[in-house]
């Protein structure tokens, strides 16, 4: 019992444990994006090493690699660096549209 415990305690901190989402417009402010997840929709600033970063862009979140309210988001395709976003609420409870696999899926969005 214990070593499950420590186990699941490990995986909950692993700062490389990623997520995936995708990032929307933010109709109100261009200097932020939303974040849409299976968690809901944040709004998020960009604010270091994300000059790739754009609307309706496929990405890894990195929850457990800094402390809140920074996450850390990187490109599935391994092109764009890893980026330090800091998010500045939740927009909506509403979850990221998700593919066949369950997993969010930005194509979906754009349907």
């Amino acid at each position: 019992m214990l070593l499950f415990a420590i186990v699941l305690f490990a995986q909950i901190l692993n700062p490389l444990a990623q997520v995936q989402g995708y990032t929307t417009a933010d109709p109100i402010n261009p200097d932020r994006f939303g974040l849409a997840t299976l968690d809901g929709r944040f709004a998020i600033r960009p604010m270091q090493g994300c000059d790739w970063l754009a609307p309706y862009e496929q990405v890894y979140v990195y929850p457990n690699w800094q402390l809140p309210p920074w996450l850390g988001l990187s490109g599935t395709d391994s092109q764009q660096p890893g980026c330090v976003v800091r998010v500045e609420g939740r927009m909506d409870a509403t979850p990221c549209f998700t593919n066949d696999a369950g997993t969010c899926d930005v194509a979906a969005e754009l349907e």
